[in-house]
């Protein structure tokens, strides 16, 4: 039996189907539940970056580690799937704190607590990371809490025009001991509006994809 819908994350994923099988498709984003997170911890007067998901060198273990490098006062809380042996160096930091692996809700909880930015890096060098459609991004929003996320990523146009985080050309060499300053100066900058938040959850997305009978429209 052929499917009935053909679901993608978002609208750029929807301009990347054949032509014929956009009728079918419908935009369903991969936001989280409506929740009620704690408020932040008070300010330590440290850099507390939050790296989750698939940890390997290339999607943002590098550029952690270029930031601890640079700064004595930059820390990582990590979680998720280790990838390579430079990511599990990484972890081995006296300066990073890897969880292992924890479910999204709680990894959510300790962003909003504790984190001032949320690692989004991808290597843009191929097309399946040009247009990943992070979920981070989402979460970032709903904790109130600034994502740094590769700028060739498409998804990270989202971000620019929000004001939701920082870009980062991670393609190039970069200053890691001026990033570092940007990141302070910046870390409390960040506004993430109420209906921003409301029209990014599960909640509000479902029901606008779904039809009276409880099928995807």
């Amino acid at each position: 039996e052929l499917p009935k819908n053909i679901i993608v994350t978002d609208e750029n994923r929807l301009s990347l189907l054949p032509t014929f099988a956009r009728s079918k498709a419908v935009v369903i984003p991969n936001v989280p539940r409506t929740h009620k997170y704690p408020a932040p911890e008070p300010d330590r007067n440290t850099l507390t970056l939050c790296y989750f998901g698939t940890l390997a060198q290339e999607r943002g273990s590098l550029f952690v580690r270029g930031l601890l490098d640079a700064s004595e006062r930059v820390e990582c809380i990590a979680a998720g799937w280790v990838s390579d042996d430079y990511t599990t160096e990484l972890c081995s930091h006296p300066r990073v704190r890897f969880l292992g692996s924890k479910p999204q809700a709680e990894v959510n909880e300790i962003l909003a607590r504790q984190g001032d930015y949320l690692i989004a890096i991808y290597p843009i060098n191929n097309d399946n990371n040009r247009n990943a459609s992070p979920n981070k991004i989402f979460d970032a929003l709903h904790t109130k809490t600034p994502v740094i996320i590769s700028d060739g990523v498409v998804a990270a146009e989202l971000v620019e025009d929000k004001g939701w985080g920082i870009l980062i050309n991670s393609e190039i060499a970069l200053n890691y001991s001026q990033i570092v300053e940007e990141l302070n100066a910046r870390k409390n900058d960040f506004v993430f509006l109420d209906q921003d938040i409301l029209a990014h959850t599960w909640e509000t997305v479902k029901f606008q994809n779904t039809s009276p009978c409880g099928a995807p429209s």
